[in-house]
């Protein structure tokens, strides 16, 4: 209805021809989502499975030392608690 739509842009300050287009490309988006379910929800899977798999991992390896030797020993203690 174009009273409708000049009564809304007048009073809002909307584009109501902007706001349909959007709308529409969300619909597109909604679609193209459930055409590919299957893949979104290995991403899903894969994604979960990252997770995991990092919580396993620890990040904090960069340590500074005063001295080459406090290195060295830390490197031999790591050896150690590795094998």
């Amino acid at each position: 209805n174009p009273f409708v739509k000049r009564f809304i842009e007048m009073q809002t300050g909307i584009n109501v021809d902007s706001i349909k287009a959007t709308l529409n490309n969300f619909s597109n988006l909604t679609e193209m989502l459930e055409q590919n379910k299957k893949i979104l929800n290995q991403i899903t899977t894969l994604s979960t499975l990252m997770v995991k798999l990092s919580s396993c991992i620890k990040f904090d390896r960069h340590r500074g030392y005063n001295t080459t030797e406090e290195m060295a020993a830390a490197a031999q203690e790591l050896a150690i608690e590795r094998e």
